[in-house]
């Protein structure tokens, strides 16, 4: 056998073996305790072992913002009223059930979140967050909208995830942008 076709040989085997030993966990169970507000975790999608948690946008029925934003000042130069419509304290809380494929247990669920925090001089602003996998809570963290909670050696097939976010603004801005789970697996010994 000549050494390029052997070299081939060995990068579509090790391709092959790549992908075989890729397992990917099932969320399911989704639920939403503001369906449309906040977090918009009806319409997360699974990329492989991550769920992307998009955040809802726009306004409702009552000119109330959808989005995950706590500040009572933040007009723009095309909206200078908009920051009537905006809330000072928002919350949401999403819950996920996460199950392992066959021959595997869930090792870590980290939860992330990213976003931004505004104030003057004088301003307050409070942010906290908190996750439970399995009915053990997280230590929550506060003051700031970016962060990423780790439970670790979570050792079962599967898990019961909560995520809670409780925005606050007096008079300062704070705001979630971005949100997400990723899971990461061990085999069964």
């Amino acid at each position: 056998m000549n050494p390029f076709r052997s070299l081939l040989t060995l990068v579509a085997l090790a391709l092959l073996a790549t992908t075989a030993s890729a397992q990917t966990v099932r969320f399911s169970s989704i639920n939403d305790a503001t369906p449309g507000y906040y977090f918009d975790a009806l319409n997360a999608t699974a990329d492989g072992n991550t769920l992307l948690v998009p955040l809802a946008f726009g306004v409702d029925d009552s000119f109330h913002d959808r989005a995950f934003i706590a500040t009572p000042l933040s007009g723009t130069p095309a909206c200078p009223f908009c920051w009537a419509f905006h809330q000072t304290n928002v919350s949401d809380t999403f819950t996920v059930f996460v199950a392992a494929p066959d021959g595997y247990v869930i090792d870590t669920i980290t939860y992330n979140q990213e976003g931004s925090r505004s104030t003057f001089r004088g301003d307050k602003t409070f942010s906290s967050t908190t996750m439970t996998v399995n009915g053990t809570p997280s230590a929550p963290v506060y003051q700031t909208p970016t962060l990423s909670l780790v439970s670790s050696s979570v050792g079962k097939a599967s898990a019961s995830v909560t995520v809670t976010t409780t925005l606050q603004a007096s008079p300062g801005a704070s705001a979630v942008t971005s949100a997400s789970l990723v899971v990461t697996l061990l085999p069964v010994k």
